[in-house]
């Protein structure tokens, strides 16, 4: 993942020389973090469809509810997954006890 973040950055280097109005890029590209990038600068992000990432045995991001008023996720058995800590590239964590996903269908 650092190594695809210093290519990154480099080629966003020499983006920024040019007059650019989209980017094709490759799907290992396709991440909130450069999406927001490109967006803030008025560049459209052009990439293949990436299907969700879901573990074997996990519930799909998608059937998790983000409650705001308590900044916190409800997962599809409405347990809740409290904000951990927010990792260096600024993407914010949330976990739950374990002890409570063991007997988790």
């Amino acid at each position: 993942m650092r190594m695809m973040a210093r290519r990154f950055r480099a080629v966003m280097e020499k983006l920024e020389e040019l007059p650019v109005e989209m980017v094709a890029a490759d799907t290992m590209y396709k991440t909130p973090a450069i999406a927001k990038l490109f967006h803030d600068k008025g560049i459209r992000l052009l990439s293949t469809y990436k299907r969700p990432q879901t573990k074997k045995g996990f519930f799909p991001k998608h059937e998790y509810v983000y409650d705001e008023c308590h900044d916190r996720y409800l997962c599809p058995q409405d347990q809740v997954l409290s904000h951990y800590t927010t990792d260096r590239e600024g993407y914010r964590e949330y976990r739950i006890n374990l002890q409570i996903c063991v007997n988790c269908p």
